[in-house]
């Protein structure tokens, strides 16, 4: 029992320096492997957890514009720049980890599930906004059922 609040600790740690640098890329614009190597600096997390990170930031600074572009498509009556900066960082990982699982035709789907569980957590931790929660959930949710029905 103790090992699995461990890993839902780490986990939780590693989905929260994600956001801390996706959000830092958005605002800053400095290259997103850059702060990836800030953020990461002094970090002590299992390999597995640091793999996590670096997998999630290395798909989206390889397809950008495929994860915004999946994004926006899936805004309605909003616009992607008017997003905040929280809820734009935590798309980006959601939709990245989306992306991913689709390229890989594989998806564990409890470890998903945790991942956007704990994603939607930190954003309302992050924003104190059930309806921000509600708002980012219904996008992923609908990126999620277009591209991982057949996975």
């Amino acid at each position: 029992m103790k090992g699995k609040i461990l890993n839902k600790k780490l986990k939780k740690l590693s989905l929260e320096i994600l956001i801390r640098i996706f959000y830092a890329y958005d605002i800053s614009r400095k290259d997103i492997k850059e702060l990836l190597s800030e953020f990461i600096e002094g970090v002590r997390l299992p390999k597995e957890y640091l793999d996590l990170i670096y997998q999630i930031t290395k798909f989206y600074e390889d397809n950008r514009e495929a994860v915004d572009k999946t994004i926006q498509e899936h805004l309605q009556d909003w616009r992607f720049e008017r997003l905040g900066f929280i809820e734009r960082a935590v798309l980006r990982i959601g939709v990245s980890k989306i992306l991913m699982a689709k390229a890989s035709n594989y998806v564990d789907i409890k470890d998903f599930n945790y991942t956007i569980s704990f994603l939607l957590e930190l954003l309302e931790c992050y924003t104190d906004s059930k309806k921000a929660v509600k708002f980012v959930n219904g996008i992923l949710g609908a990126i999620e059922r277009e591209n991982l029905a057949v996975v």
